[in-house]
């Protein structure tokens, strides 16, 4: 039967809410209250006219609002009714892990294998992610799901927000399935070196947090084949976004962070000076400068350099001449 008549807020004005199932009454305050739901009323556009909602169906993960599945009349401006059903299960974060091996500087990214139920897929491929918690800390919840699924552990200062610098404000994140799901994936890169010894060791490794019934092992692959390694969405998106802010000059090519630039531009090498200037490496040897861009080296330029395509020579008539790597 159906149950009584509640009542929360959505755009400052009081819409009815009732449950389908008199059990789930017990839950009306946890519900009005779960940050998902919150979040959704807060964020809803004014072009959404809510007249009522019924909640169909909730899923508890233990004392902790987990799924609700709710559906409502709701209209446009202009009176057209508007697809209504809901599966609200909040955001989640997805980690694209960059690893620059240190002997050859190939790059490689970490996925988790693990049984995807809903999927039909016992042994399926995808970014390490986890579903946010109250908290609302997108990088903290990020590192705290990279440790359990990797054993990675990072600093949450050295994630860089990926959907952040893509959309700004304007989105929380990548949707999914927008047509029936609020759910939104927040996706963050962590860069890293990493030894190829060691790299071969995280090849294969199980982890996950068993009480919560993760059964994960990981797989490393290099970065060029994971548009074709994961049919995941989080994996596929962050990928996109990624090699789009590569291209922008937003993020650098060689994968490498900001403090390990630093580190090899401080290096000394023989006679040769390097510094970075605006995100370009600079080298310079006895009046010879030599930029190389986007992380792309051409090596030092020797007369035989000097020769090599993509190599330009430039203001020769002065006492100093310099050169600078073209892509």
């Amino acid at each position: 039967a159906m149950s009584s008549q509640f009542a929360i807020k959505i755009q400052g004005k009081e819409v009815p809410l009732s449950f389908r199932h008199a059990e789930d009454e017990q839950h009306f305050d946890k519900f009005k209250e779960m940050k998902a739901f919150v979040d959704w009323c807060n964020g809803l556009d004014k072009e959404f006219l809510v007249k009522n909602i019924t909640v169909q169906s909730i899923d508890m993960f233990g004392k902790r609002m987990g799924f609700v599945k709710f559906k409502a009349e709701v209209t446009d401006p202009h009176g057209n009714s508007l697809p209504n059903v809901v599966f609200m299960r909040g955001g989640a974060v997805g980690m694209m892990i960059l690893i620059v091996c240190e002997e050859d500087r190939k790059q490689y990214t970490v996925l988790t294998v693990q049984p995807r139920f809903p999927a039909g897929k016992f042994n399926f491929p995808e970014l390490p992610a986890g579903m946010l918690d109250d908290s609302g800390d997108f990088a903290g919840v990020a590192a705290k799901e990279l440790k359990e699924e990797t054993g990675i552990i990072v600093k949450t200062k050295d994630l860089v927000d990926l959907t952040e610098m893509a959309f700004g404000s304007s989105y929380q994140g990548v949707y999914p399935s927008a047509g029936g799901c609020d759910e939104f994936l927040r996706l963050f890169l962590y860069r890293m070196r990493m030894p190829k010894e060691e790299i071969n060791r995280l090849q294969g490794k199980c982890t996950g947090v068993l009480s919560e019934g993760e059964q994960i092992k990981l797989k490393i692959i290099s970065i060029n084949e994971l548009w074709r390694a994961a049919p995941d969405v989080k994996a596929l998106s962050a990928l996109c976004i990624y090699e789009n802010l590569v291209a922008r000059r937003e993020l650098p090519a060689d994968g490498l962070p900001p403090a390990e630039k630093k580190q090899e531009v401080a290096a000394a090498d023989g006679g040769w000076r390097r510094r970075l200037l605006g995100g370009v490496v600079v080298e310079e040897w006895t009046g010879l400068v030599v930029l190389r861009v986007m992380g792309m080296e051409r090596g030092r330029l020797s007369e035989r350099a000097r020769r090599q395509p993509g190599v330009g020579c430039l203001d020769k008539g002065s006492s100093a001449s310099s050169a600078v790597v073209l892509l």
